[in-house]
């Protein structure tokens, strides 16, 4: 059986071990992927993750702006792809890029669908106390991610963050991709409606999303740090000073005194208490690990409360 002609469609860490997987059962004719992103001063472009796997590839990249040019759509039919992959890449397809492939073109999305169709669903299935999400092999259409799919494979949610689970998304969405790749060939895939009735949005997730607030009940407040990510984190005032969490835990109740597990921590204080750091919230308490107060590096909360002087019955906001 000859290799599939296929045309890779994918951006960020998560749609790498696909393209890798790929590299090696079929022939992967070309890469497309967004461009070059800007730093924050614009002095400097770095490439996606995709793109630097697939230069190490030896593979041909495109970064088109649109690919609803006649000159785009021209280039794509000319590689006379038998299937186009497509992970997180980032861009919707046309109905005329859609129509090319002789096996259609397929979407590996990071959650189990019908639930958090469109662009952030892993953040959204933490930020909602989901207990499991996957990753989904869809047939792509004109519509946001509503088109049939023929297979999920789910995980637990726990206690891992965005990064962590989309590692791990990342992994499952290849091990999918290898497992099903002869079954597009001899067309033995099963390809099941989505039950509209079910459907989720995640839409992209907003600075305010992952805003932390006394008003928050601690679970709530541990989701959004688990959530946040570089370009919206999951910011507090600590004792005035600006401040970003990275890692949080819930408190758990053992009826003691505020001194050895402080579960009564009044909303909106400070304690801290055997070298650990404590905020009191609407419900409950939570526990800071490592936070990055602003124009200092990323630490430990018990490195920071010891340099800052951190007192007990300070405040947050």
């Amino acid at each position: 059986m000859s290799k599939l002609r296929i045309i890779y469609m994918g951006t960020p860490q998560y749609a790498v071990p696909t393209l890798q997987i790929l590299a090696q059962r079929a022939d992967i004719v070309a890469v497309y992927t967004r461009a070059d992103a800007r730093s924050k001063r614009g002095n400097e472009l770095f490439p996606s993750p995709v793109k630097v796997a697939a230069e190490k590839l030896g593979i041909s990249v495109f970064t088109p702006s649109t690919l609803k040019d006649d000159g785009i759509v021209s280039q794509i039919l000319a590689f006379a792809p038998d299937l186009i992959v497509v992970a997180a890449y980032g861009m919707i397809l046309p109905r005329r890029i859609l129509d090319i492939p002789r096996l259609g073109c397929v979407n590996l999305h990071a959650s189990l669908l019908p639930t958090w169709r469109g662009a952030a669903p892993v953040q959204r299935a933490i930020l909602a106390g989901d207990e499991e999400t996957g990753v989904s092999l869809m047939r792509m259409e004109e519509g946001l991610d509503t088109g049939d799919y023929a297979m999920n494979v789910s995980t637990e949610i726990g206690h891992k963050s965005t990064a962590q689970l989309t590692r791990e998304l990342g992994e499952i969405a290849a091990n999918l991709m290898d497992e099903v790749l002869d079954l597009f060939q001899s067309g033995a895939l099963v390809w099941k409606k989505q039950d509209e009735s079910l459907a989720t949005y995640a839409h992209k997730i907003s600075k305010s999303d992952v805003a932390l607030s006394p008003k928050l009940d601690a679970e709530e407040f541990v989701r959004r740090v688990r959530a946040s990510s570089s370009s919206a984190p999951a910011r507090l005032m600590l004792a005035g000073v600006g401040t970003v969490v990275l890692h949080a835990s819930v408190v758990a109740h053992r009826g003691e005194n505020i001194f050895d597990m402080p579960e009564s921590i009044e909303e909106g204080r400070i304690a801290v208490v055997k070298h650990a750091v404590y905020l009191g919230c609407s419900n409950g308490v939570v526990e800071l690990i490592e936070i990055k107060a602003d124009g200092k590096k990323a630490m430990s909360a018990d490195e920071y409360a010891r340099g800052a002087r951190l007192k007990t019955g300070a405040t947050w906001q």
